[in-house]
């Protein structure tokens, strides 16, 4: 299955692996830093997997899919949910999540406000 793996915008598959891990991280409110400490490393590390920097070892992929909830396939391969965002620019998905990360559920929906607003000013 893994020489099937569909590669977004010619980035490597170290780089789609790391991504998952990212957007997986961040929707279940972990850190780089509390993901590190979990894995017996530093937060930097984790920010080289998720960048494609660095491959991750195959005891870590498991350590993460464990801890984050998930089978080990869902960060190899994706999931159902992959194929809806692959439309989508990376940098728009992070964004997104940033957003939906804030901490205050008003400050968001403000957040997103202005950023119709402003698409709203480029469409008129």
């Amino acid at each position: 299955m893994l020489a099937e793996q569909k590669i977004i915008d010619g980035a490597s598959f170290d780089e789609e692996l790391g991504f998952r891990l990212k957007m997986l991280r961040q929707m279940k409110q972990v850190s780089q830093e509390e993901l590190g400490t979990v894995l017996g490393t530093s937060y930097q590390q984790i920010q080289k997997y998720e960048s494609g920097a660095r491959k991750i070892p195959p005891q870590r992929l498991v350590q993460c899919a464990d801890l984050l909830g998930v089978p080990v396939s869902h960060l190899l391969e994706g999931s159902e949910h992959d194929e809806r965002f692959a439309q989508f620019d990376k940098k728009v998905i992070t964004i997104a999540s940033a957003i939906a990360q804030l901490p205050d559920p008003d400050l968001a929906k403000q957040v997103y406000q202005l950023v119709v607003s402003m698409n709203d000013r480029l469409d008129g």
